[in-house]
This record gives structure tokens, C-alpha cells and sequence, in this order.
């Protein structure tokens, strides 16, 4: 028997939600692709059980089926013997597979298919335990990556290094190739796609938790993002408030001086606390304030807000940034709905000049 030969038969080894046959199998792509390239001798491995199966069966592949229920295997087994095929080479292990992975004792795999239960964690736990007994140069194809939990471990492995796309059957299944061992148990900064979207989580709120971990230069590149999407989107927002057009009525504390210059408003405090309140007052809806800022030094910024449980400054209602020598750009989001009264910007740590050349702000409830 072929593979032409058992698709047109479309063996039914499962059971649907009424307790019908049914099939849950792969595509015909995806079959297709382990026809190619499993061979007899290949020694491989799947979670999950059907169609598949049969066809590792004909490919006179070792194979060790993972698969928790019992009479789907024997529906596999029986479909084999109606039909002549071999299954000497067959090995099943009725358990989920976080159980039986761990301690399996299974090396140098060509060929992985993770096709088992995709709730969460458990794609992830399939990969982390098959990845390392998978060889250098075997292939991983991942199935059901339209769940999210698929999806998510698609979009991991295609930051890895050690990992290479060898082809994709979009939205369903991906196949990678393992380029070299040690693809497990490596630190979060060192796996790019926690990275990224750590960065993306965090920022802009909490950059500051980011910078001994990220380097710089995805920092800026997540800031120089965020500013050309902001740009983008500042014609659609329907509050934009300019607020250095109001320079006349923002407040200072008495060590710190403020006056107008070409590119901006230039502070000069003789404090290591300089205090500016903005003459703007929230009202319960999530802003974002853009602002530029030329400091003198490293130092940091930081913006305060109060709300209505909290009708004072304080720390726990404040955010900081990282200022640098020369210029800043950044986006601060006041996320907090509760949000009152006007905003205070202490725009250093140390005595000095600072130089705001843009400070505007943003309805994003609108």
C-alpha cells in the first residue's frame, strides 16, 4: 500500500464529539512530506495517533507512538492487520505525554511529529522533551499552529538559531530542521523571542526593569517603533494637546527657572529635585504623553499623577524613564482610568539644564 492508496481509503481512527468515526488527521501536505522523508530505518516519534501512524507503519519507519487512549490504538493496529501492514516496527505508549516524555529513553530521532493535545502547556512540553533527542539535520513539524499554543511555539522557534524553517503550510502546520544541539535550557535573554516580546510587554511603562538584560540597540529600535506608530496614529486621535503652546501657565518649584527659547523650554534648576506641573488636568482616561528632552547628564525623569483614591504624588503613581547626555524621545502611557488632577514632571535628578522640545499629549480613550 501507498500513500495515494490509504488516502483514498480515508480511514476514520477517531471519534467525534458524538462518539461517530472520524478522522482528526494532518493534511495531505503534511502526509506528503513524511512520505518523502521518512525512509525505512528512519526512527521517529509523534504525539497524538491516526493516519500518521499508519503511514510510519508503511514507511517501515521505528516508530514510537505517545497516545493516552487505549482504543484508539487498537483501532490503529486492527486498520493494519485488514490491510497487511506491517507493524512489527510500531511502538505505542498509552499515557499522556508529560508523563511518558521525561523519562524516555530515546536518542538520535529523525523525524518529530508533535501532534498530541494542544491545551496549554503541552505542545511545549512535547517540544522540550523531544527536541533534544531529535538529531542534528532531523525535522519537527509542529501541527495544529492555528491554536494559539502552536502558534506561540511557531513563532519562538523561528527566532532560534539553532533552528531552521523548512517549509510551512500555512495556518496549520510548520516544518523546522534542529541545526545543532543544546536548542533546550537556555536562559530567557538568551532566546529571542522571549526577548521581544518581553520588550513589548513591558515597554514603555517598565524599560527601566529591561536595560541590564536587553541590549541598547533593541531598545531603540522598540522606541523608534513606537514613535513612528504614534505619529501614524496621532491624525486618527481625536485630542491632541500641544502643551508647550501653553508655556505661560506651567508651574515650577522656586530653585528652578524656565524660559522660552527657539526649539523648546529650557529649565534650569539648582535643585536635585526640579518639579514642573503641567497645565493640564486628567480626567480618567488613558493617556499617552510624547515628549523630547535634551539633558546634560545621565539622570532619569519621572511623571506624576494622582487619582482618585490617591489625591497626592507619589511614588507608586509615578513613572520613570532613563534620560541619556544629549536627546530623548519616548512615549509614556498613564494606563490608570482613575487618573486626576494635573500632571508633574520632574524632569532630572540633578541640578542642571533641561531642555523639553516637545511635550505633547494624547486622549487614546477617544
Amino acid at each position: 500500500m501507498k500513500l495515494d492508496d490509504l488516502l483514498k481509503i480515508q480511514p476514520k481512527l477517531h471519534r467525534g464529539p458524538k462518539g461517530e468515526p472520524y478522522s482528526w488527521r494532518v493534511s495531505d501536505d503534511v502526509l506528503s512530506f513524511i512520505d518523502r522523508h521518512v525512509s525505512e530505518g528512519s526512527t521517529t516519534l509523534e504525539t497524538g495517533a491516526g493516519v500518521s501512524t499508519v503511514l510510519f507503519a508503511l514507511k517501515g519507519a521505528h516508530h514510537l507512538c505517545i497516545v493516552p487512549d487505549e482504543e484508539e490504538v487498537l483501532r490503529i493496529k486492527a486498520f493494519c492487520r485488514e490491510h497487511d501492514i506491517c507493524t512489527d516496527k510500531l511502538k505505542f505508549e498509552i499515557e499522556r505525554s508529560e508523563y511518558i516524555l521525561p523519562r524516555l529513553e530515546v536518542e538520535g530521532l529523525d523525524l518529530v511529529l508533535i501532534d498530541g493535545a494542544h491545551g496549554f502547556p503541552i505542545p511545549f512540553i512535547d517540544w522540550h522533551y523531544s527536541a533534544e533527542r531529535l538529531k542534528v539535520g532531523g525535522m519537527l513539524i509542529i501541527d495544529d499552529t492555528q491554536v494559539w499554543t502552536g502558534h506561540v511555539l511557531k513563532m519562538f522557534l523561528l527566532a532560534e538559531p539553532e533552528w531552521r524553517l523548512e517549509t510551512d503550510y500555512p495556518p496549520r502546520t510548520v516544518v523546522f530542521t534542529k541545526l545543532k544541539d543544546g536548542v533546550c535550557g537556555k536562559n530567557e535573554w538568551a532566546q529571542p523571542y522571549i526577548v521581544q516580546q518581553t520588550i513589548d510587554l513591558l515597554y514603555p511603562n517598565y524599560i527601566d526593569m529591561l536595560k541590564p538584560y536587553v541590549p541598547p540597540d533593541l531598545l531603540l529600535a522598540k522606541e523608534r517603533r513606537t514613535v513612528e506608530m504614534f505619529g501614524k496614529r496621532r491624525e486618527k486621535l481625536t485630542i491632541v494637546v500641544n502643551l508647550l503652546d501653553l508655556y505661560e501657565k506651567f508651574q515650577v518649584d522656586e530653585d528652578t527657572t524656565m524660559s522660552k527659547v527657539k526649539n523648546g523650554i529650557l529649565f534650569d534648576s539648582k535643585s536635585a529635585d526640579p518639579q514642573i506641573l503641567l497645565p493640564y488636568s486628567l480626567c480618567g482616561r488613558n493617556k499617552l504623553l510624547r515628549i523630547a528632552i535634551d539633558s546634560a547628564c545621565d539622570t532619569y525623569l519621572q511623571l506624576y499623577y494622582k487619582t482618585v483614591d490617591t489625591p497626592n504624588y507619589t511614588e507608586q503613581n509615578s513613572i520613570k524613564r532613563k534620560l541619556f547626555p544629549e536627546k530623548n524621545e519616548f512615549i509614556i502611557s498613564i494606563p490608570d482610568n482613575n487618573a486626576i488632577g494635573q500632571l508633574r514632571i520632574d524632569p532630572g535628578a540633578t541640578p542642571g539644564k533641561y531642555l523639553i522640545k516637545l511635550l505633547e499629549i494624547t486622549d487614546i480613550g477617544i
